[in-house]
């Protein structure tokens, strides 16, 4: 929860919120182990622990636990302690199909990945997908491999009449929503707007300042940029209204473990285009349309099919939210709890 408005801080924060409010089905006191600035993110009467740089080397924080689960595999606070239970959670081996990595970097990754399933009592990953890769890429042994999907945060209500500052007509839009970074691959989408009255929506946080130019260039080179729209991270309400009102939500990401945003959509019934890469069918199933390449023509024509099934398929919107139902915080919780009071 250090970094704000990312897939990993949705995912500690839902399923902190859900595991909270059944802490009494734990079979032990539930302790949440936190950066400062997420202090009392629960509520002042949760029992917290406040992250501090020196325990990646030093961990006091072991001396009362019993469970100690990490919720994302490159996280450098795993106990080293033999005393304390240690769940591990996997979310993607994404460094493995990075281009610009160093070969004897992805290895020394997958060593130091290797060394805490080594030291894990149980391993947890988010989708088939990535337990798919573990298996290939790494040894678990006869240790225990649980797949939990992530959930999909589900507002009460959307206030449709509450549009972003940034929306200032009724014209049709596309969205996405994600880091700002070479594996969303958010460069591809600019040349679905030749022949349409689209704009496209990019919301996210600017992770890699060279990638957010690449798509500015993008949308230059195919002569829409004036109908493309990069807004940096937007609030959650923001968040659900472009999901709510997009014409399509796009998600071509080429390196993915689940896919959250993807879910969001399509509980809202909104229909979702995205790439054939990793988790990505597995997660939005038959309900939603692919690319199945990044040709700027095959895209469009994907898109125009797209929107004829959408309109002669009334029953499209209903069941993507039925498929979104699949994958539920309160699910998802419950599952990690019978893995914790396993190790109790």
């Amino acid at each position: 929860m250090k970094y704000p408005f990312t897939g990993l801080n949705e995912y500690c924060l839902r399923l902190s919120e859900v595991l909270y409010s059944h802490r009494d089905k734990i079979h032990a006191d539930l302790c949440f182990y936190t950066p400062l600035k997420a202090l009392n993110f629960l509520g002042e009467h949760a029992n917290y622990f406040t992250q501090q740089s020196f325990h990646k080397i030093y961990n006091p924080y072991v001396k009362k636990a019993s469970v100690w689960h990490t919720t994302f595999q490159g996280s450098m606070y795993f106990p080293t302690s033999r005393h304390v239970k240690k769940i591990l959670t996997i979310h993607d081996l994404n460094f493995l199909y990075d281009t610009e990595k160093n070969p004897n970097k992805i290895k020394r990754y997958l060593r130091a990945l290797q060394n805490k399933i080594d030291r894990a009592d149980s391993i947890t990953v988010i989708s088939q997908f990535t337990y798919n890769e573990v298996i290939k890429h790494l040894s678990v042994g006869s240790k225990p491999v649980e797949i939990i999907y992530n959930g999909c945060a589900r507002p009460a209500e959307i206030n449709t009449n509450n549009k972003p500052t940034f929306i200032t007509d009724s014209k049709p839009f596309l969205f996405t929503i994600g880091t700002i970074a070479k594996k969303k691959n958010f460069h591809v989408l600019p040349a679905l707007l030749k022949d349409n009255d689209y704009r496209l929506i990019i919301s996210g946080v600017i992770q890699e300042h060279s990638y957010y130019q690449t798509i500015l260039e993008e949308a230059k080179r195919n002569n829409v940029s004036q109908r493309v729209i990069l807004t940096g991270p937007v609030s959650e309400n923001d968040k659900y209204w472009l999901m709510k009102n997009a014409a399509f939500f796009l998600f071509p990401s080429v390196s993915e473990g689940f896919g959250i945003p993807v879910v969001e959509a399509m509980s809202l019934g909104t229909p979702v285009i995205t790439s054939t890469f990793t988790s990505l069918p597995e997660i939005s199933g038959n309900e939603g349309f692919c690319f199945n390449s990044f040709d700027p023509d095959d895209m469009r024509m994907t898109l125009s099919k797209a929107s004829d099934e959408m309109n002669n398929n009334p029953d499209k919107r209903n069941a993507l939210i039925s498929r979104s139902k699949m994958f539920d915080w309160e699910i998802s919780a419950k599952r990690y709890i019978d893995v914790y009071n396993s190790l109790l």
